[in-house]
Parts: structure tokens; C-alpha cells; sequence
């Protein structure tokens, strides 16, 4: 909404809508679940695509998590995918604890860098996307993304038989999954308790 591109979520009003891969609303999850999984964390890192407007957006959510949950959330700014070593580097000069990857499309396109970088760093970091955790991310909770094209594409037949994309609303995640990669977990020598891994939709092992 901050971008002016929908008036509001229920009710868009424009030429836009469809099915967000981001949900605001779960921000402040992904804070409770890496304190499960690192209760003595007091400090985290987000990663934030400087100028971006969604970006933005979800890191003001996340920060407002940070509060409750007992986190201090600091921001390190990239601006292009060879800034983000530096901003990694950045984070842990600065004594995070740990890191958190917003839906950001450099961080997903980039995600190999920083997966490798943490993994180097020892540095617990949270992930968007399963695919991420998979691919050898720490731990992920966010929306299967293959389920948010199909819900896409119930849309755009609606839209081929006549409704107008202003009175569709533009839905958030509804399908969310939270993975746990056990092997990342011993190369940064956390070491997840049993009820979180009992609560995971998938655990790599």
C-alpha cells in the first residue's frame, strides 16, 4: 500500500491485485521462533534494500517484532547484490547475534552468498522461503511459493471472465511453512530444541 499501487488490501481500487509472497503479519513470527530456537539472542540483523519501498515496509514491521519479543532489530542497508558481503560483515562487526532475510528479490536471486557467508560467520539466520532452508538455510517460516501461484492463477480466471481487478482483494499468505535445516545447524553449533523441531513442516537432516 505504501507504493500507492492498491488503496487497501481488501478493497484495491485500482488495476492491481493478486497474492502476496510477503506477509506483514508474520514478521513478528519469525522473531518468536528464532528466540525459541536462540533464547539468549538480544540482538539481530536485518538485511534492507536501501530505496525500496517494500523493503522498507518490512522492516518497519520487523522492528516493531524486535520490541516484543525482546529483540533489538538493526538494519544493515545494501543497494546492489556486491554490497551484500559487506553488510553481512557489517552485522556481525556490530554484535548480531543472528540475521533475518526479508523477501527481498536480491536477496532470494542472491541467496547461494549469503548462505555461504553465514555458514562461514557461524552467523544463525533466518530465511523467507523454504526453498531457502532447503538449499541450506538455517531455519525459514514464510508461504510455499508453488501454492501462491496456483492461488494466482485462480485469479487470473477470474479476471479472463470479466471481474475487474480493483474489486478483487489482494490476498496475503495463507499457506505457511516453517523448515529447519539440522546439518546448517551444526556448522554454526546451534543446536534446536526438540519442541521447535517437533513444530517444523520439514526438517533437513
Amino acid at each position: 500500500m505504501r507504493s500507492g499501487l492498491v488503496k487497501s488490501f481488501p478493497h484495491p481500487g485500482t488495476n492491481f491485485t493478486g497474492i502476496l509472497n510477503v506477509g506483514l503479519d508474520i514478521a513478528a513470527k519469525r522473531l518468536q521462533l528464532l528466540k525459541e530456537m536462540l533464547p539468549s539472542i538480544e540482538r539481530a540483523g536485518v538485511l534492507r534494500q536501501a530505496g525500496n519501498v517494500a523493503s522498507v515496509a518490512i522492516v518497519d514491521e520487523i522492528l516493531k517484532g524486535g520490541s516484543a519479543a525482546g529483540i533489538e532489530v538493526v538494519p544493515f542497508d545494501f543497494r546492489r547484490a556486491e554490497d551484500l558481503p559487506q553488510a553481512v560483515e557489517q552485522a556481525e562487526r556490530r554484535g548480531a547475534q543472528a540475521l533475518i532475510l526479508i523477501a527481498d528479490a536480491i536477496l532470494v536471486a542472491n541467496r547461494r552468498t549469503i548462505i555461504d557467508l553465514a555458514r562461514q560467520k557461524r552467523l544463525p539466520t533466518m530465511y523467507s522461503y523454504p526453498f531457502e532452508a532447503i538449499e541450506g538455510g538455517l531455519i525459514s517460516y514464510g508461504p510455499d511459493i508453488e501454492s501462491n501461484y496456483r492461488d494466482a492463477a485462480t485469479y487470473v480466471d477470474k479476471i479472463l471472465r470479466g471481474e475487474k481487478a480493483a474489486d478483487l482483494p489482494v490476498q496475503q499468505p495463507t499457506r505457511l511453512s516453517l523448515v529447519i535445516n539440522l546439518k546448517t545447524a551444526g556448522a554454526v553449533g546451534i543446536k534446536v530444541p526438540p519442541m521447535l523441531l517437533a513444530r517444523a513442516d520439514e526438517v533437513i537432516e
